[in-house]
């Protein structure tokens, strides 16, 4: 049995419409998840200039109570380290398709990084703040 052309016209044509649907949400995630990226990196950076301000910048200066460190050092990690992470996240939202997996993604990276936080504050002493170093000064 033959088939008319207009009916394979019309299935390619919803093929080539259904294709450039899909690039267009694939285009309209990745704009997305770089713009939602970009934008808590800069409001990152916002609060941690805020947060720090005053604070002393010397060898000696104490972290202060965990949680204070923590909250600040994740904001500070998702100021300083989600712009190198566009990359992969902007791959991340292409490769679903949707915007969905990003925050995963984001959220998986940021505790990445606290975690790195709490071995910092773990193993962190303040310059001179040793036992060994202020026996051999004394």
């Amino acid at each position: 049995m033959a088939v008319p052309s207009d009916v394979v016209e019309i299935e390619v044509s919803s093929s080539k419409e259904r294709s450039a649907a899909v690039t267009s949400a694939r285009t309209a995630a990745t704009a997305a998840a770089l713009t939602v990226t970009l934008g808590l990196a800069a409001a990152s950076w916002v609060v941690a200039v805020r947060q720090m301000n005053g604070m002393d910048m010397g060898v000696a200066t104490r972290l202060g109570s965990f949680g204070f460190f923590a909250a600040l050092w994740v904001v500070m990690m998702a100021a300083m380290m989600l712009p190198g992470a566009v990359p992969p996240v902007l791959r991340r939202a292409h490769a679903s398709g949707g915007v969905r997996a990003v925050p995963v993604f984001v959220g998986s990276y940021l505790a990445v990084w606290a975690l790195v936080g709490v071995a910092v504050y773990a193993v962190y002493r303040p310059h001179g703040s040793s036992p060994n170093l202020r026996r051999r000064v004394t």
